[in-house]
């Protein structure tokens, strides 16, 4: 029997904003967290162009790009199987700050015996 465990690591809030300069949600580019599964939930997002996820296979050839706009949006993944990045965010209005908040878990399953 094959079950999940959502151990470490698991980041509660993360807050990306900017009010004149672009934000990055990954400034390692498109990566892989070593793990199993992952998924990203957003909490909110404020005065915000940009924060697309993007996702490319093996070979870093993007197949899907898209920006989760409604709180509780999420997308899931195969870790293994993909690469993953998030564009930049940038205020609407730039004479606000703008702010993407996003609920990040990864997980590994493990053997029950």
């Amino acid at each position: 029997m094959t079950i999940c465990h959502a151990a470490p690591p698991f980041t509660p809030l993360v807050s990306v904003w900017a009010l004149d300069y672009a934000g990055y949600g990954a400034p390692e580019g498109l990566h892989q967290d070593g793990h199993y599964y992952a998924t990203t939930v957003l909490g909110n997002r404020v005065n915000v162009d940009g924060g697309e996820s993007v996702f490319a296979d093996l070979n870093w050839v993007a197949f899907w790009q898209k920006s989760l706009r409604e709180p509780l949006e999420a997308v899931l993944w195969r870790d293994a199987w993909c690469w993953h990045d998030v564009t930049p965010i940038i205020p609407l209005d730039m004479t606000r700050s703008a702010a993407r908040d996003i609920i990040g878990i990864s997980w590994n399953p493990v053997r029950a015996d």
